[in-house]
């Protein structure tokens, strides 16, 4: 039989393809572990823009055609934009190679693609899969919270006959968590991340955990908690020897610390740019920074397009679709990681380092697509980021990059970005993650391998947690005139546990959907002062109480939701 390595080759020759030596290292590895009958986790740990997300198409393709090891692929993203992207283009190559593209299932709340897994490959959010393997499924989470009734075995059943691939796990680092959320809170979902990995594994499921950024404090803590359970760790990381450090040699970048503009201005000068088909992208770190900048670009009649979380679900997933035509991109965080686009130039808010140099992964990322400039400007959205590690961040790239910096090769850039990353993050954040979330591992332990447990006791778990994640407590938020008109579940737009809190004490309504009927709720003085104050997730609450959503005055499509921050 073929090996894995062997058909991915196989598969690239047959589309005219580059395959990545990378990727194929990583498959070697696995077809060796697989074989071997060895339990393990294998890191990726390669630049943005390799192609790394491109190895489940051999993954689904082997699941496809049958294989002792696995029955299908499920890819794990943390964001809904990126896990569309993703299934989006594993549709477009299955085409291609004469397959058919309903085998790919895209999962999470705007998306039912698979519910339970099912499929031969799913894409799927972060959090619908830790629901799915905590014995909460998504699909059915308000079922779970009024009748406390679920049919939890059916994902777990798919998950644990699966290939699981963890992508940019990087993003689950606490370590920049900002005034808006507390450490442990941020801290949750790496937590419970960690623990499905090492029950997995542990049992015989094949991980592949990939990287692009991520902080060597991290690294140090997946190797230790994967060792620690008896486990193997491989760790595959990108060598300048590859084929691909020529490629990155021959593109040039310039990177210059911006602190005497804001955004706006920087932007504008690029805009200047924009003949022959150049590209801008401009990513800050708040809804509301974005909301003004693109307004500013447009009334400039600069054609802008907007991408950020809380668009309308219908609106965000179109503007997705037709990312590849925009010359101008204002977006937020969504366009971090796993979005396969180029642009010329990239004006940033200062940010983290590691998201810094995923921000940077957007520019000259194509093959042919040679020159590229970054602008990092010091202008700073409140509360977003660990103010501590932003001031760091930029002093270290002001005294690398400031003043006229000239081009250099783009992997030289990178590399110089990288450093800061390791410069920027200690080992503190580490200490308080071992110390403050010893009760949640092992209730999540508990959660897992005791099979005695119903319905109501996952349902007794998840309030005693608060939920399995920070982001647990995404609240849907619809518009008036949508639910009058009864299109509200495709304009649906999910709102943080802060800015939903915030929406409820500016006086927004309750959605109550009752035995096929729809009804908007205004809610009694008490009944507010309650939710505002409860250190419950409101999630829960609203689970718990039946309540759909809140319903807010207008959510205008063009620009989404945007509220009050901070």
């Amino acid at each position: 039989m073929a090996s894995l390595r062997d058909k991915y080759e196989e598969l690239c020759e047959s589309q005219n393809w580059t395959a990545r030596e990378g990727v194929g290292r990583v498959l070697e590895k696995l077809g060796s572990l697989l074989e071997g009958g060895e339990k393990g986790v294998i890191l990726m740990d390669y630049p943005a823009g390799y192609g790394k997300s491109a190895m489940t198409l051999p993954l689904a393709k082997a699941a496809v055609d049958g294989n002792p090891f696995f029955s299908r692929v499920i890819h794990v993203l943390p964001m809904r934009t990126i896990a569309d992207d993703l299934g989006k283009r594993l549709s477009g190559w299955m085409e291609k190679l004469g397959l058919s593209p309903g085998v790919i299932g895209v999962q999470h709340l705007g998306s039912p693609g698979s519910p339970f897994f099912a499929k031969k490959c799913v894409v799927v959010t972060l959090d619908t899969f830790l629901l799915n393997f905590y014995k909460a499924p998504a699909y059915e989470l308000a079922k779970l919270f009024k009748y406390e009734v679920s049919h939890y075995e059916f994902p777990r059943a798919n998950i644990y006959s699966s290939l699981v691939v963890f992508d940019e796990f990087h993003l689950l680092s606490p370590a920049s968590a900002g005034e808006l959320s507390s450490f442990k809170e941020e801290a949750k979902a790496l937590c419970t991340t960690m623990k499905a990995i090492l029950q997995m594994a542990a049992v015989g499921v094949p991980i592949i955990v990939m990287t692009a950024t991520m902080p060597e404090t991290l690294k140090e803590l997946l190797r230790k908690e994967v060792e620690d359970y008896g486990l193997r760790f491989e760790e595959e990381k990108y060598s300048p020897r590859d084929p691909f450090e020529e490629e990155r040699a021959r593109k040039r970048l310039r990177l210059r610390a911006v602190e005497d503009k804001g955004i706006l201005d920087v932007a504008l000068d690029y805009c200047g740019q924009l003949d022959e088909g150049r590209r801008l992208l401009v990513v800050v770190n708040s809804v509301k920074v974005a909301v003004d900048v693109y307004r500013e670009l447009k009334s400039r009649k600069l054609n802008p397009v907007l991408l950020h979380g809380r668009l309308p679900e219908g609106v965000r997933k179109e503007r997705v679709n037709g990312i590849k035509d925009v010359r101008v991109l204002v977006a937020t965080q969504v366009v971090e990681a796993g979005v396969d686009e180029s642009f010329d130039f990239l004006v940033s808010e200062v940010c983290p380092p590691d998201r810094l140099l995923q921000r940077m992964g957007r520019v000259a990322r194509k093959k042919g697509h040679e020159e590229g400039e970054v602008a990092i400007v010091a202008q700073l959205s409140k509360g977003v980021y660990n103010q501590d590690v932003l001031s760091r961040t930029w002093g270290l790239l002001k005294n690398s990059f400031g003043g006229d910096c000239q081009p250099q090769p783009k992997s030289r850039v990178e590399n110089e970005v990288r450093d800061v990353i390791d410069k920027v993050y200690d080992n503190r954040w580490v200490e308080r993650y071992s110390q403050e979330l010893v009760l949640q591992r092992r209730l999540l332990e508990m959660v897992d391998t005791y099979v005695m447990l119903d319905p109501k006791d996952i349902k007794d778990f998840i309030e005693a947690i608060n939920g399995l994640t920070s982001s647990f407590g995404i609240v849907s938020a619809f518009s008036h005139s949508d639910v009058l008109n009864g299109n509200y579940l495709n304009r649906a737009v999910g709102l943080s546990e802060g800015i939903a809190r915030k929406a409820i004490e500016h006086g927004a309504k309750i959605l109550v959907h009752e035995e096929g009927r729809v009804e908007v709720v205004s809610l009694s003085e008490e009944e507010r002062i309650r939710l505002l104050n409860t250190r419950r997730s409101l999630s829960l609450e609203f689970l718990g109480k039946g309540y759909e959503g809140i319903v807010v005055e207008e959510v205008d499509p063009e620009v989404g939701y945007v509220g009050v921050e901070g």
